[in-house]
């Protein structure tokens, strides 16, 4: 018995936007890699500056509390006294002290977690300068080789876990440029001061960033203003010579 129902042959998957998205993935997965190779990363593995400044940020993260009013000291010399380091933003230390609160009593998996908040920060760093580069250049392959040169670096690889706003401001200063990018591209205000909250916030680093961009935009705006020829006059009225 034959059915009156044509059978419709198997759609072929479109190629087409796994060949778009494969740069972006591969980028993906090269950053991966600074999380499959972090077993060490549950004390103060490297002397020096690394050591020093994670364990500073981790005081200061570690003392943040209600009952300090959010102070931002190091130590404590007596029960009047306090130590303040209020050099940068306290948005990092904030985000160390919520990744750490689960482990009050446990140094170790509190240094490991503060380490994981910093690669995931460098990580989205990169992926940021990719989507920016993406914009400014229009091919994918180029955005993601110059992304992949510039951040596996030496300094980037040894420094990437670091526990400090170093780390953070360079996630902030990614977010600003690819704010800056949108709005140079489509118009788009709001994105960018969002984004450059977010990023002072974090730090101070982006103000290298923002300075020259407000100073040349305002430049730019005030000497297309001054090059703009003035309108022409508007042609007299026939009946003002009759007017008496």
């Amino acid at each position: 018995m034959l059915s009156d129902k044509t059978s419709n042959p198997p759609r072929k998957p479109n190629p087409a936007p796994i060949r778009a998205a494969l740069p972006l993935l591969l980028l993906l997965l090269a950053l991966l890699s600074i999380f499959v190779f972090a077993n060490d990363r549950g004390h103060f593995y490297r002397p020096g500056v690394h050591q020093a400044v994670s364990s500073q940020s981790m005081a200061l993260a570690a003392n943040l509390s209600p009952s300090h009013n959010f102070l931002m000291f190091l130590y404590r010399p007596d029960a009047a006294s306090y130590e303040p380091y209020s050099r940068f933003p306290i948005g990092t230390y904030a985000l160390i002290k919520l990744v750490i609160l689960p482990f009050p009593d446990n140094l170790s998996n509190q240094i490991y977690a503060a380490s994981l908040l910093m690669l995931l920060f460098s990580a989205a760093a990169a992926v940021l300068a990719y989507l920016s580069l993406r914009r400014l250049t229009g091919n994918d392959w180029i955005a993601l080789t110059a992304t992949l040169l510039a951040f596996a670096s030496f300094y980037f690889l040894y420094y990437n876990d670091l526990i400090s706003t170093e780390i953070t401001s360079v996630f902030g200063i990614m977010l600003t440029f690819h704010g800056m990018v949108i709005f140079r591209q489509d118009g788009r205000f709001r994105q960018l001061l969002i984004k450059t909250c977010i990023a002072l916030l974090l730090g101070w680093h982006v103000m290298a960033l923002l300075l020259p961009f407000v100073v040349i935009g305002i430049a730019a705006k005030v000497a297309a203003n001054l090059s703009t020829p003035p309108p022409p006059p508007r042609p007299a009225n026939s009946l003002n010579g009759y007017a008496r």
